[in-house]
């Protein structure tokens, strides 16, 4: 199962989002880094992120070997403090963190035991 996470940075720092081999760009506070504004990053059930774009989606979907596009969902989820330990704590017992806890029972049950 594929879940769509869209992640907003919250303070005024900026970050140009210009790559370089070398370095990063830096803004006037000296803050160093790559991302300016809103970034909508693709998690996948172990909880690996990858920047959202046509090319990375195909390639995870030909990855999973996707035939019907159709059947697939997105579902864009907020996570706070409180539901980040639960999956990480879930993710020490499963590859699948994402499906079990939004589509199966059985991973609610493991959650539950670590609270």
């Amino acid at each position: 199962m594929i879940h769509q996470a869209k992640l907003v940075k919250s303070n005024q720092k900026t970050y140009s989002n210009s790559l370089s081999s070398s370095s990063s760009s830096s803004n006037e506070e000296g803050e160093r880094g790559y991302v300016k504004g809103v970034v909508t990053y693709m998690v996948i059930d172990d909880l690996m992120e990858k920047p959202m774009s046509t090319i990375s989606s195909l390639a995870l979907l030909n990855s999973f070997n996707v035939k019907d596009i159709e059947a697939l969902q997105e579902k864009t989820i907020k996570i706070g403090m409180d539901e980040a330990v639960k999956l990480l704590k879930a993710l020490l017992l499963s590859k699948t963190v994402l499906t079990d806890i939004f589509y199966g029972e059985e991973a609610l049950n493991v959650v539950s035991l670590y609270e």
